[in-house]
């Protein structure tokens, strides 16, 4: 089996991509970001609730005569017609996010398929030749794993700034899943040979082997731009 989805996002295509972002942001200006205790808080317009605003509504136009000066009827009929238009504004971009998931889940697939394929080989090849054994020896120790299944933890990383992620399994892949590029160092807390280690430098879409010793690792996103993203496994 070959990998069919096959492309090369460049500089220009992630620059055009944040230009789109900007394009959204600039024509929904309203868009709020709320926290998850804020949205715990929050009462929520459900089906039922939403009849509610409507015959409320509906009455207080009727009988303007009542309303006080605080209470602007005007605003409050374009809140109900900016609501009724987020239905076709989420199916838009939820469309657009389920096809992103799709292709995600798709090329998953072919490239573990592929490796599958090629793990055989180098099994295979590993008989005759001895260096070939002991990487192959290493993949299976690493990531065929013996005792507790370490769990992969993602993390973002905002622009031009270093996060230090503690208990990371050593020996075990840093994967950069972002569109920046990474670097990874030994922790602060660190000493002798492992701090004086250099840090290694990942491209988008790569990975590199935690070093033995790095149980506390250093990530640097080199852009200054963009928010950067990786994954590892912790203990």
């Amino acid at each position: 089996m070959d990998i069919k989805i096959l492309a090369t996002l460049t500089p220009t295509n992630i620059t055009n991509l944040e230009a789109v972002k900007a394009i959204v942001k600039q024509e929904l200006p309203f868009l709020v970001d709320l926290t998850n205790e804020d949205r715990m808080k929050k009462r929520k317009l459900g089906t039922k609730s939403k009849g509610y605003v409507a015959d409320v509504y509906a009455g207080l136009s009727a009988h303007p005569e009542i309303l006080p000066p605080t209470f602007d009827l005007e605003k409050f009929k374009q809140g109900m017609e900016l609501m009724a238009q987020f239905p076709y504004i989420r199916m838009m971009f939820a469309a657009f996010v389920e096809q992103f998931d799709d292709t995600e889940m798709e090329l998953g697939h072919e490239l573990i398929t592929e490796t599958d394929y090629g793990y055989s080989l180098l099994k295979l090849a590993a008989k005759y030749n001895e260096s070939v054994k002991l990487l192959v020896d290493d993949i299976s120790q690493v990531h065929k794993g013996k005792g507790k299944r370490k769990s992969m933890v993602k993390h973002e990383i905002t622009p031009g700034t270093i996060i230090e992620v503690r208990n990371v399994a050593v020996q075990t892949l840093f994967i950069n899943n972002g569109t920046t590029i990474l670097t990874l160092g030994p922790g602060s807390n660190l000493h002798g040979s492992a701090k004086n280690l250099p840090a290694i430098q990942v491209e988008p879409g790569n990975s590199a082997m935690i070093p033995k010793k790095w149980s506390t690792v250093e990530v640097t996103n080199l852009s200054t731009t963009m928010v950067g993203s990786f994954s590892v496994k912790v203990n």
